[in-house]
C-alpha cells in the first residue's frame, strides 16, 4: 500500500534527521514520503514530510529552501484546521529564524507553536527551543520557566534525550548566572546522554554549546572545568535531571 509506504518513508526520514550519523541522509525519504503522499491524497503525509524536510534544510543552513518547502505544511495546516500540523510548522518556522540569527523571532513563533496540538512530544521539542532563543536573548528567568515545565513533561513521557536538552540548557544558564561548577557538571551529564542514545544537537545549536564550554573553562581553568565535567558525566541520569529541575525551579522564581 503506497499510502503506508509513505508514512514508513516518513518514519525513517525523521530518524534519519534526528540520529545524523552519516550511514543515512533523512532527503530522500521525505521528499519520497511527500511524493507518495501527494499522489495517493494524503496531505496529512504530505505536509508532515515538508516541514521535516523544512527544517533539515534549516539544520543544513538552506533557510530559503526551508521556507519555500514550508509553505506547503502551512498551506495543507490551514485547508485541513489541523492543530499539531500547525505546531509543526511553527516549529520548523522557529528553527529557520535561529538558523538565521534571529531570536526575537523564534521566540515570537515558537511561543505560538507550543500551544498547538495535543502530542506532548511535539510540544516538549517546541518548549525546548523556545527555551533556547530566550537563553540566546538574555531572559534567563522566562527560559528557565519554559524549561522547568518541559522537564517535568519529559519526566512524564521518559523520553531521556528530550530531558538531556533541558539539563544542557540549564547548564547554559548556570553559566551566565555565575554557577559555573553547576553548568559544567549539568553540561557534562547532556553530553553523556547524548553520546549514549547517539543523538547529537542540532547544527545550530553547536554556537551557543561551543560558547558555554568555552567561558566555563575560562572561569574554571582547564583543571576544574574538566573535574566538574567528568563528574556531570558520571552522574545517573535521574540524579542529572532532578539537579537541573531544581535550578530551573529557583531560576523561574528569579532566585540565582
Amino acid at each position: 500500500d503506497c499510502a503506508e509506504k509513505a508514512r514508513a518513508l516518513l518514519c525513517h526520514g525523521i530518524t534519519a534527521a534526528h540520529l545524523r550519523d552519516g550511514k543515512e541522509s533523512p532527503e530522500d525519504y521525505l521528499l519520497e514520503a511527500a511524493r507518495l503522499a501527494r499522489s495517493h491524497d494524503d496531505p496529512w503525509t504530505e505536509a508532515y514530510a515538508s516541514a521535516y524536510w523544512s527544517m533539515w534544510q534549516a539544520n543544513s543552513g538552506h533557510t530559503a529552501a526551508a521556507a519555500e518547502a514550508l509553505t506547503v505544511t502551512c498551506d495543507i495546516a490551514e485547508r485541513l484546521d489541523d492543530p499539531l500540523l500547525r505546531g509543526l510548522a511553527g516549529l520548523a518556522r522557529g528553527w529557520i529564524h535561529m538558523t538565521n540569527g534571529d531570536s526575537s523571532a523564534a521566540v515570537e513563533t515558537l511561543g505560538r507553536a507550543c500551544e498547538f496540538g495535543a502530542d506532548e512530544h511535539q510540544r516538549h521539542f517546541i518548549r525546548v527551543y523556545l527555551g533556547l532563543a530566550l537563553i540566546g536573548l538574555g531572559r534567563y528567568v522566562t527560559a528557565a520557566a519554559v524549561l522547568y515545565e518541559a522537564t517535568a513533561t519529559v519526566i512524564e513521557l521518559g523520553n531521556v534525550r528530550g530531558a538531556a536538552a533541558c539539563v544542557e540548557c540549564c547548564g547554559y544558564i548556570c553559566e551566565k548566572l555565575g554557577h559555573w561548577q553547576d553548568g559544567a557538571r549539568l553540561l557534562g551529564a547532556a553530553r553523556a546522554v547524548r553520546e549514549r542514545t547517539e543523538v547529537p544537537l542540532f547544527n545550530f545549536w553547536l554556537p551557543h554549546n561551543r560558547a558555554a564550554h568555552a567561558a566555563l573553562e575560562a572561569r574554571l581553568g582547564a583543571q576544574e572545568y574538566a573535574a566538574c565535567s567528568r563528574a556531570g558525566a558520571a552522574m545517573r541520569e535521574e540524579e542529572a535531571i532532578n539537579a537541573a529541575s531544581l535550578r530551573l525551579k529557583r531560576f523561574s522564581a528569579g532566585v540565582s
